[in-house]
């Protein structure tokens, strides 16, 4: 496996814990829950722009894109 693939991979593991905590969110009607909910979503749609990008041209730049999604 190339590191760009485990890279990839990582990163959509971490797509899957956003999308996890977004569904517990949803059950919570409180306004921080709704403002939690509203970034996990914008975070979620960049990570899956950011994986896109990746998969097509994957370079340097898109290398350090993506990799701030697993800090």
């Amino acid at each position: 496996m190339t590191e760009q693939v485990e890279l990839i991979l990582r990163v959509e593991a971490k797509k899957k814990e956003f999308q996890a905590e977004l569904v517990g969110i949803k059950n919570n009607i409180t306004e921080s829950a709704k403002e939690s909910k509203i970034n996990l979503e914008k975070k979620i749609q960049e990570m899956t722009d950011d994986l896109k990008s990746a998969r097509e041209y994957f370079s340097e730049a898109i290398a350090k894109k993506i990799n701030k999604w697993l800090r």
